[in-house]
């Protein structure tokens, strides 16, 4: 899993920002840590699942958004990212980095 939270908001804050429709289109996946960590102890298994099942929601609830569209038309090209966070509250700098940049961010 990738690390730093910041890049992957600095990111999207240009693509936000641009206005330029991206070249490549990337769906970003956050994990929390914690969840993989006593009291939590979830195995891989369940955390790559829980993953599997958020990338789908998305796709299928932004199903006619033209991004996810272009995304689906081009299978050999799809790109996916995992972000790791230590803990549920490190994930407001994805939230913050979304606003009013048409990201999509689903919980």
């Amino acid at each position: 899993m990738h690390r730093g939270t910041g890049l992957a908001a600095q990111v999207v804050r240009k693509m936000a920002s641009s206005g330029a429709e991206p070249q490549i289109l990337v769906q970003y996946l956050v994990l929390r840590k914690d969840l993989s960590q006593a009291p939590f102890s979830w195995p891989a298994g369940a955390l790559v699942a829980q993953a599997c099942h958020a990338a789908t929601a998305a796709l299928h609830l932004h199903r006619d958004h033209p991004h996810t569209t272009a995304y689906l038309r081009e299978l050999g090209r799809m790109r996916k990212v995992v972000l790791e966070v230590r803990h549920p509250g490190q994930g407001r700098d994805f939230e913050d980095a979304e606003t009013g940049s048409g990201c999509g961010l689903e919980a």
